[in-house]
């Protein structure tokens, strides 16, 4: 198998099943990957293109999706702060620093298409193992 590329931009997201606010790699998600490396592909050195797949993507995976929003509240003066708690989403999170994320995303776009192509090998070798496992059964 080939080594993974090293992608990581952080945000933070609810974890339901620990019930507690943890740090997400964006590059971790499956389908993000697969679908910014497949447009990737297709623009090759065309930097405005580029913006619009990785924004439309970060759009269809992570905007307004209660999966990855999280509530900011105030720490100080917490009393009455329903007024001023606000909800944000991965997306919010991401387009706060688009440029910067923006640019780390170009720069590394064919660590974007390997490591689609890895999670893809990874898919495969983990679907022949459960067969092999059924098989044996």
């Amino acid at each position: 198998m080939t080594k993974k590329p090293d992608l990581c931009w952080n945000v933070y997201y609810e974890s339901f099943s620990k019930r507690k606010i943890e740090v997400f790699n964006i590059f971790d998600h499956y389908r993000f990957v697969k679908d910014c490396a497949k447009e990737l592909r297709k623009v090759k050195e065309d930097r405005e293109a580029g913006s619009k797949i990785l924004r439309s993507n970060l759009m269809y995976f992570f905007w307004s999706k209660c999966e990855y929003e999280v509530v900011i509240t105030p720490w100080v003066n917490p009393q009455n702060t329903k007024e001023y708690d606000r909800k944000i989403d991965v997306y919010e999170q991401v387009m706060n620093n688009w440029h910067v994320f923006f640019e780390y995303a170009w720069a590394h776009r064919k660590d974007i298409i390997k490591l689609a192509r890895y999670n893809e090998e990874k898919l495969k070798n983990y679907r022949s193992e459960l067969t092999a496992n059924k098989e044996e059964k």
